[in-house]
């Protein structure tokens, strides 16, 4: 919010200059009560001011930028699929992914099925670079304790789930509709369409893979 506040101000300050002032942010923690959005609602019909939503790559452009990154076309499609899913199409996280397996080893390639993943477990959250960890372990370290606990449920239902199923795992306690609905204004889930809010979907493979990982086995 302070960052935010300090932007508006600057901008409010220099506005009579010829000062081009470009800003980004990623939109994962930015509800409808953000101070980021107030600041955008308020700029809206000024004609100084240019929103662009830059969204993930679809999977036909993520499929061309895995094959620029390793340099071949000859790509198993499981692996192909894997990557879209843990990387939601952010050619940064991609980038980062991809070299970290070709230089641990984790992918490699064969005659009969091109590139392929070589470890046994597959893909897994401890196999991801440092730098996605983190952004990763950050997103989640903000939760609140009962936010954390309705997603890591929500972890062992699986990447899709019933809100009914849901309900049975989670505290009684809890205000369960509330917390969800915060979840998937945030960005964490989401609604599978033509489901009518039954079914929920958790939009990061790697955020439902690292509450996961993070649950004791029994």
């Amino acid at each position: 919010d302070g960052s935010v506040e300090a932007l508006q101000y600057v901008v409010r300050r220099c506005s009579a200059t010829p000062t081009l002032f470009v800003a980004t942010s990623r939109n994962e923690h930015v509800g409808s009560n953000h101070a980021l959005t107030a600041m955008l609602e308020s700029m809206r019909g000024d004609r100084r001011f240019e929103l662009v939503t830059v969204g993930p790559l679809d999977a036909s452009a993520h499929r061309e930028l895995v094959a620029n990154l390793i340099g071949s076309e000859s790509i198993d499609a499981g692996l192909f699929d894997r990557l879209y899913e843990i990387t939601e199409g952010n050619p940064y996280f991609t980038s980062e992914l991809v070299r970290s397996l070709l230089e641990s080893g984790d992918i490699s390639e064969s005659g009969d099925s091109g590139w392929h993943v070589t470890s046994s477990a597959g893909i897994t959250p401890e196999s991801l670079p440092l730098t996605i960890q983190q952004a990763v372990e950050e997103r989640i370290r903000r939760l609140t304790d009962a936010q954390r606990e309705v997603l890591s449920s929500a972890a062992v239902l699986g990447r899709t789930f019933s809100f009914r199923d849901l309900e049975m795992l989670v505290d009684e306690s809890q205000d369960l509709e509330r917390i969800v609905d915060w979840l998937v204004d945030t960005g964490f889930l989401s609604e599978e369409r033509e489901s009518r809010g039954d079914r929920l979907i958790f939009t990061s493979g790697i955020v439902r893979d690292a509450l996961y990982a993070g649950l004791a086995r029994r």
